[in-house]
């Protein structure tokens, strides 16, 4: 302990003596009470300050927080921008494939129909029938094949962009006003 520490406490237990232990009769003077006012004064200080203190790390903390979940944030957008982009491209890919499938497709339905029309003319008919199934079934295929991949693309390029915006908007509900 401090040597004023102890003084202190001495002064504390020996002053009452005088007045036979009953502090009731101690007088009061008006610099026993200034004295009392300025140490409540500084002890309220001290917990202004601590709490000033606690409050900043806590402020600190929070924005450090934020900042690394904003970061957080910011770089998934930017993955999934990437993986979309990457979705459009295959989309875009695709409906170039399936253009110029499409284009020799049609080229085998001309000649299917050429075919179809001259053995009509001849009158060929089991030619008729051969070439009118062969336009049955590229048809059927090039329409099944059309549609289901170009479906299939953009339905996962439809799923990824309503992840991405959920994604965004539950973090922005989390962190609220």
């Amino acid at each position: 302990m401090l040597e004023r520490t102890l003084n202190t406490k001495l002064t504390i237990k020996d002053a009452p003596k005088p007045y036979c232990g009953k502090i009731e009769l101690y007088p009061i003077s008006s610099e026993i009470i200034s004295y009392a006012k300025s140490a409540r004064m500084a002890y309220e200080t001290y917990l202004e300050s601590l709490e000033a203190r606690k409050a900043d790390q806590e402020k600190g903390d929070r924005k450090q927080f934020e900042k690394e979940e904003r970061l957080a944030l910011t770089k998934r957008f930017e993955e999934d921008n990437e993986s979309i982009d990457a979705l459009e491209k295959e989309v875009e890919e695709k409906k170039a494939e399936l253009s110029t499938h499409g284009q020799i497709s049609d080229s085998l339905l001309e000649e299917a129909t050429r075919k179809l029309d001259s053995d009509a003319k001849s009158n060929d008919l089991v030619g008729v029938k051969v070439a009118k199934a062969m336009l049955d079934i590229l048809k059927v295929q090039c329409d099944r094949e059309l549609k289901g991949a170009a479906d299939k693309v953009e339905l996962t390029v439809s799923k990824k962009k309503l992840n991405l915006i959920s994604d965004v908007l539950k973090k922005i509900t989390k962190k609220g006003p």
